[in-house]
């Protein structure tokens, strides 16, 4: 899922493209590059009041890497911004408490809490195990949680916090655990943040061409 940043529609803008065309398109692209900063910046914070990600999970949106990105920048006559965000599910272990224990252990298995302010949540026939690929990564090692189910057996959702299983290995019954993708929050705060995306977009169209005026 993604939002896109625009500046089409507006009265003030549409006056000042036919009154300095070329300030106005230079006026524009800052613009629509500021208004992609600040809608990444609202958008984590927004994520972030739904499920415990970190800031540093979500990372920098301007770098290619980040979990929360602006994609595409404007650039010459392609006024247009793009923020996405990614698709993969997330590990349960993200959500973990304490640090991971290897393999299966005696006790009440694995606390996890997705939401903030919720309650931890315990995944008794949970344990983390050590993975090649995927997952969070806590001292090189990629790490995920896993639990063992009877044929026939279901896992209830208590907290809904719990997204996903995938099967793992040659087992049968073994699969790991998964909580949201930062695009599937993503998708449930984009409407709540694109109002603000494009008053600030007209701000910073305003501000920058005035500037670039005075130059």
């Amino acid at each position: 899922m993604t939002v896109s940043i625009e500046l089409r529609g507006l009265d003030a803008v549409e006056r000042y493209y036919r009154e300095a065309p070329a300030i106005a398109r230079e006026a524009a692209r800052f613009a629509v590059n500021d208004a992609a900063k600040f809608g990444a910046r609202r958008a984590s914070e927004e994520i972030r009041k739904q499920v415990r990600f970190s800031r540093t999970y979500l990372g920098n949106a301007s770098n290619a890497d980040a979990r929360l990105r602006i994609r595409k920048v404007a650039k010459g006559g392609d006024l247009e911004a793009v923020i996405t965000a990614r698709r993969r599910p997330t590990s349960l272990a993200r959500f973990a408490s304490g640090t991971p224990t290897f393999g299966r252990t005696r006790g009440r298995g694995p606390r996890v809490k997705v939401k903030p302010g919720a309650g931890y949540r315990t995944i008794k026939k949970g344990f983390f195990l050590r993975l090649r690929a995927g997952g969070s990564n806590l001292d090189q090692f990629n790490v995920g949680l896993a639990i063992r189910m009877n044929p026939g057996e279901v896992l209830r959702n208590r907290n809904k916090g719990l997204t996903g299983l995938k099967a793992f290995g040659s087992s049968k019954n073994l699969y790991l655990l998964y909580g949201p993708s930062v695009d599937q929050v993503f998708q449930t705060v984009r409407a709540d943040i694109a109002p603000r995306v494009a008053a600030e977009a007209e701000k910073q169209f305003l501000r920058q061409f005035a500037r670039l005026s005075r130059g």
